[in-house]
C-alpha cells in the first residue's frame, strides 16, 4: 500500500513538473519544438518526482508531531490527546503552516531545488549557492508565501492526509507556469529576471546570456 501511494505521488508530482516546464519552454518562453532544452525538461521532472512525490509525504508526516508539542509547550487545554485530534483540526492546520512556511520550505526546500536542479544541469555547487544567494530569502520564499500559504491552508485543513502530495504536485504545475507567465511578461521590457523558485536557476542554465523569461 506504501509503495503504491508512493508510485502514484511519484508520478502525478512528475508529470505536473513535466507539463509544467514544457508549457513554460513552448508556450510562454516561445521556445520551437527542436529548441526544447531536455536537460531543464528533465531536471524539472526528476526534482519534482524526488522531492515532492517522495520528500514532501515524509516531511508532512511530521507535523502532527510537532502539532503535539507545540500543543504541550502552550498548555492547550486537552493538550493530553493532541495525538487523537482529526487531521486538519484548527490547530493541527496553524502549527503545519507555521513549520512548513517558515521552517521546511525557506531552509530545506529551496536551497535542496537550487543545489540538485544546478547539479542536474551541470552546475557546480558554489554556482548554484551563488544563484541561491541572488534569489533567498527574497524573492524565493516570500514570492511563494503569497501563492503557498493559501494553497497549504486548504490542504492542511480539508484535503485527506493521503492526497496531499497529489494536491501540491498539482498546485505546483500551476504555480509555474503562473509564474513563468508573470516573469516573462516584466522582461519584455528588456529588464526580465528569470523565474523565483521554480524557474530561476533553470532559465539561467537553459539560455546562456539570454535571460529566458
Amino acid at each position: 500500500m506504501a509503495l503504491r501511494k508512493y508510485g502514484v505521488d511519484i508520478t502525478v508530482a512528475g508529470l505536473c513538473g513535466f507539463g509544467a516546464d514544457l508549457i513554460c519552454q513552448i508556450g510562454i518562453d516561445g521556445a520551437s519544438l527542436d529548441e526544447i532544452d531536455a536537460r531543464r525538461l528533465g531536471a524539472m521532472t526528476v526534482f519534482n518526482a524526488g522531492y515532492i512525490g517522495v520528500c514532501c509525504g515524509n516531511v508532512y508526516a511530521t507535523y502532527p508531531y510537532w502539532t503535539r508539542k507545540a500543543a504541550k509547550f502552550l498548555d492547550v487545554a486537552a493538550a493530553k490527546s493532541v495525538k487523537n485530534w482529526p487531521a486538519g483540526s484548527k490547530f493541527e492546520t496553524f502549527i503545519s503552516l507555521l513549520v512548513d512556511n517558515i521552517v521546511h520550505v525557506p531552509l530545506i526546500y529551496v536551497p535542496t531545488y537550487f543545489i540538485t536542479v544546478g547539479a542536474m544541469q551541470g552546475e557546480t555547487l558554489s554556482q548554484s549557492l551563488g544563484v541561491l544567494n541572488s534569489q533567498w530569502p527574497a524573492p524565493a520564499v516570500t514570492t511563494s508565501w503569497a501563492f503557498w500559504v493559501p494553497v497549504m491552508a486548504m490542504n492542511f485543513s480539508i484535503v485527506p492526509v493521503a492526497f496531499r502530495v497529489q494536491v501540491v504536485g498539482v498546485a505546483n504545475f500551476v504555480w509555474t507556469v503562473v509564474l513563468d507567465y508573470i516573469t516573462h511578461d516584466a522582461a519584455a521590457g528588456g529588464h526580465g529576471h528569470a523565474r523565483t523558485v521554480e524557474q530561476e536557476g533553470t532559465a539561467r542554465r537553459a539560455s546562456g546570456e539570454k535571460e529566458s523569461g
